[in-house]
Formats: structure tokens, sequence, C-alpha cells
């Protein structure tokens, strides 16, 4: 998946993006708990994604830190997976930041309505 967005503010080193995929819209189930993966691949309760930066490397000189933190469709209220990425270089104002974010499993229920045949 592709994220893409222009700083409205200057981020700092140390801050952190959060990326939330809502599991559950109350009655149905949205994004997976996991994004597509599973509890196995986590470690220590995360899964370290392979992100990676479409534009001028403006979030880190190396490697991204990108983690999954996964959801709970379960709970009540159901708990939200998310995307934390962590900023490792300063970013100014307006800047176009752009990475991609490997494997995600897109949701399993969609608000839109199809219809087919002939009218």
């Amino acid at each position: 998946m592709r994220v893409s967005f222009l700083t409205q503010v200057q981020l700092e080193i140390g801050d952190e993006l959060w990326l939330e995929f809502p599991t559950h819209n109350t009655i149905y189930q949205i994004w997976d708990n996991y994004l597509g993966f599973t509890a196995a691949d986590l470690t220590f309760g995360v899964k370290s994604l392979g992100c990676l930066e479409l534009s001028l490397n403006l979030i880190s000189d190396t490697r991204m830190n990108c983690y999954l933190i996964p959801g709970n469709q379960a709970s009540t209220p159901a708990l939200s997976a998310f995307i934390k990425v962590q900023i490792l270089k300063q970013i100014l104002v307006n800047n176009l930041v752009q990475f991609w974010i490997p494997e995600i499993l897109l949701p399993t229920y969609m608000s839109l309505s199809f219809k087919y045949g002939s009218y």
C-alpha cells in the first residue's frame, strides 16, 4: 500500500507517524487484525515491516522503522490495527513524504455496492 502526504508541521527526530486501520464498524469486519500477517509473525507483540521510502529518504537515511501493532475486532469496542513509523530525520514543512507498506491485506468488507446484470 502506498502512503503519501504533504507535511503540515515540521517533524522532528523521534516523532512517530501512526496509521490507523479500523478492524470493525460494529456491523462488519473491515481490516484484518493483523493486516494479512499472522500472530506467529509477531515478535513481542509487533511485526517489523519492510517499508520503503519512495521519495528522497526524508524519514531515514537508511532503513525505515515501520511496525504493525495488531488490532482486536472481538473486543468491545473493537481495537484498530496500527502501523507505526519512526521519524529518524527532521522533515521540514511542505515536504512530500511517500512510502510503501508491503504485503498489506486489503479490507475484507467494503461499503460499496455493486450491481451486476442488465438493466
